[in-house]
């Protein structure tokens, strides 16, 4: 890499898996700059589509969208998501869920959803962490709500493995500057 010019550089990449092999059914690449809710705004989800996210993906008017072209999602709550209390169903505890309630958001942008959401709580008994999920997949149990979410840990470890066993030195890449072309060795 050039000392005098120092350019650092890193992608993101958001993946659909197929849940029928975990096979992918899209990749976008993307700059590490990017916030990845401003791709996911971009992407046609077939109707029946489930999205997973962590709570940095949480976008309330995105998931309005969502819900009205025929989509679910499932991610991780915020703690301080502001909300009514609903309705509570029955729970098996032996599955490690801890209780599955209706809420309605009432925080600020919030209210930007508009619909009655599903709050899961669920303790992993491998880990012994809990987990609060918000979802609008009331067609599913609330240990599937939380199978669904710890599928998505699944393209977190395959990522893992690929930095740990790809052993690059360097990459070369061309930038996206609109006006000059530029070829980039950096170090990983």
């Amino acid at each position: 890499m050039c000392h005098c010019c120092p350019i650092k550089g890193g992608i993101k990449i958001n993946v659909g898996p197929d849940h029928d092999g975990y096979l992918p059914s899209f990749i976008h690449v993307g700059a590490a700059r990017e916030h990845e809710i401003a791709n996911a705004r971009e992407f046609e989800f077939p109707a029946g589509s489930i999205l997973v996210s962590d709570r940095g993906f949480i976008d309330y008017v995105f998931f309005n969208s969502l819900i009205s072209k025929g989509n679910y999602f499932v991610t991780r709550m915020k703690k301080n998501t502001a909300f009514e209390p609903g309705g509570f169903r029955e729970v098996d505890r032996d599955t490690g869920v801890i209780f599955d309630q209706d809420i309605v958001l009432t925080g600020g942008g919030a209210r930007k959803c508009g619909h009655t959401l599903r709050m899961v709580g669920y303790a992993d008994a491998e880990t012994g962490k809990k987990y609060t999920f918000l979802t609008n997949a009331f067609h599913v149990d609330a240990k599937t709500v939380a199978d669904i979410y710890k599928g998505r840990w699944q393209i977190d470890l395959c990522f893992k493995r690929i930095k740990q066993n790809l052993k690059m030195k360097s990459f070369l890449g061309t930038s996206r500057t609109p006006n000059r072309r530029q070829t980039v060795s950096s170090r990983l």
